[in-house]
């Protein structure tokens, strides 16, 4: 008679073991290969799922099945471009790939078997050696990783370590929605702007270059697809600078430029902008450029313009929805060298008839130990007591405050000037010692009125600092 194990029951007072499979029994291959394979995706290794090849007959393919493959620099390039040979799956959704100092044919090659299978995400990575840079890797390398057309993909994202980079002449990105390039070296017949426009990613909404070189002088994006167009810290081969950059686009919906090297003329057409963001683009090298621009968004609701603003050659257009408006710091005690920078500031903020929120910086540069004849710390003389009209303010937030009594009597002012002011958000400097801060906080309390809700943040020098670069140099969040 065969001998019955236990089953799940208590048995003197403990609970038995589960029963015992049939020697050979593989319960784990006898499930539907959908489930395998939804648990082969779990590792995010394809490495790794290729090995479970070795644990039976039924295992052997069932990792060429995977509809997402990720590969780890440990495979690199060639032993990558093998496994997408022997893929049998129809389709792949989702393609990932991490690569060190790989050459830019390898990485052609293997983008070549994967274009025309790939119907969603591409990543590529590729990952400068320790012992140098990423110039130094680029420099290394004469020929261009030519990318294939990925008709069928919906996100590219590629990380290539100043490899250089050509985009192909003929093909359609269809399905393309999101662009992000960083770490490339745009080289080839066809420029960024082409690469970019509705003929060649009819579907484009987003567009990310960040850390980018190569043949970028003037160029212009068309697109009636993109809504969001993020570009960082783009260096052009010559000696002139980006020049004309040119953005036309029906949908467009937000725009942030920083550290563009050399733009000399900026065109926007963005019936539907809602932000935009331009910050030191206009230099090249030691040189500045004067700013020539013609913004034209009708619809914009934030503007953050750390430049230099001379109507004359500056046009922002009609301008009526505006709520935020942020510019560059202000020198309070600035010197000569500041007072371009600070003159700026002003011919902005005076610009706009109306502005529902400002944002600004003020820099205390260090005091002197004692104040010369004719300081501008009381100039002019009569600010204590001149009369300003704030009727629309009705918030404020001031961040590192040191308690001083110039701080004192301009808060007493405002409390007078901003007759609906509602909130007013304060915090102190790291070096404030609490009671000064306390007693400073209380003084306001008194200046304030019962329907001003006045609220100290305490907050460490660090997290200050923090929140003024994240508000005066990022930009506006999306919630904004």
């Amino acid at each position: 008679m065969d001998q019955i194990e236990p089953s799940m029951e208590h048995i003197d007072g403990e609970i038995a073991a589960p029963p015992r499979l049939p020697p050979g029994e593989d319960r784990l291959s006898a499930l539907p290969d959908d489930v395998l394979i939804h648990i082969l995706l779990k590792l995010r290794d394809a490495a790794a799922a290729a090995q479970t090849s070795v644990l039976s007959h039924h295992w052997r393919r069932l990792w060429a099945l995977l509809p997402e493959l990720c590969f780890h620099p440990a495979t690199g390039p060639q032993g990558i471009r093998a496994a997408l040979e022997s893929h049998e799956a129809p389709s792949l959704r989702r393609l990932a790939v991490e690569v060190i100092d790989a050459t830019p044919e390898s990485l052609a090659a293997l983008l070549l078997i994967a274009a025309p299978r790939l119907s969603g995400d591409l990543q590529l990575i590729n990952e400068v050696g320790q012992n140098q840079t990423d110039y130094e890797a680029a420099e290394a390398e004469n020929g261009a990783l030519e990318l294939p057309c990925f008709e069928n993909a919906t996100s590219i994202r590629l990380d290539l370590g100043y490899l250089a980079l050509a985009v192909p002449p003929l093909g359609v990105f269809a399905g393309l929605t999101d662009l992000f390039l960083a770490g490339v070296d745009l080289r080839g017949p066809c420029m960024l702007s082409d690469a970019a426009s509705s003929l060649r990613c009819p579907a484009l909404r987003k567009l990310t270059v960040h850390h980018a070189r190569g043949r970028l002088a003037n160029f212009a994006i068309h697109s009636d697809s993109l809504l969001e167009i993020d570009l960082k810290d783009l260096q052009v081969d010559g000696a002139l600078g980006l020049g004309k950059f040119t953005i036309h686009s029906e949908s467009l919906l937000q725009i942030e430029l920083m550290n563009l090297q050399g733009i000399q003329e900026l065109t926007v057409f963005a019936p539907a902008l809602q932000m935009l963001n331009v910050i030191h683009c206009f230099a090249h090298g030691v040189t500045y450029n004067q700013p020539v621009a013609n913004i034209c968004a009708p619809q914009l609701r934030f503007l953050k313009w750390n430049e230099a603003y001379d109507p004359s050659s500056t046009q922002f257009g009609n301008m009526e929805n505006l709520k935020l408006v942020a510019t560059y710091p202000f020198f309070v005690y600035g010197q000569d060298t500041h007072r371009s920078q600070n003159s700026f500031c002003l011919r902005l903020i005076r610009h706009f008839e109306l502005i529902r929120r400002l944002r600004f910086m003020l820099i205390y540069v260090p005091a002197q130990t004692a104040c010369p004849s004719g300081c501008a710390c009381d100039q002019p003389p009569n600010w204590k007591i001149q009369k300003l009209a704030l009727n629309c303010l009705q918030e404020v937030q001031i961040c590192e405050l040191r308690g001083t009594e110039h701080e004192a009597a301009l808060m007493k002012q405002l409390f007078d000037w901003a007759t609906v002011l509602e909130k007013v958000t304060i915090a102190f400097h790291g070096s404030v010692p609490e009671s000064k801060a306390k007693e400073f906080f209380q003084m306001l309390q008194s200046f304030s009125r019962p329907e001003i809700c006045v609220k100290q943040v305490v907050a460490p020098l660090a997290e200050n600092q923090a929140f003024l670069k994240r508000n005066a140099y990022r930009g506006f969040s999306k919630n904004t």
